[in-house]
């Protein structure tokens, strides 16, 4: 019964760290897609800033 609850706890703990991997890697490429849309957003509010300059 020991060595029952002693496997339990090895596959619980292995889980938990493959589970903390995965959202470690989620948050990094949720963090690469935000860096990429707020470039997007800095090029064109630039060209909008651009194209009032130039209408003034």
């Amino acid at each position: 019964m020991n060595l029952t609850y002693s496997f339990l706890l090895i596959i619980l703990i292995t889980i938990s760290a493959f589970g903390v991997i995965f959202v470690k890697y989620q948050n990094r490429m949720l963090n690469i897609e935000i860096s990429k849309n707020e470039k997007k957003l800095f090029y064109l509010s630039e060209s909008y800033r651009q194209l009032l300059k130039e209408a003034n």
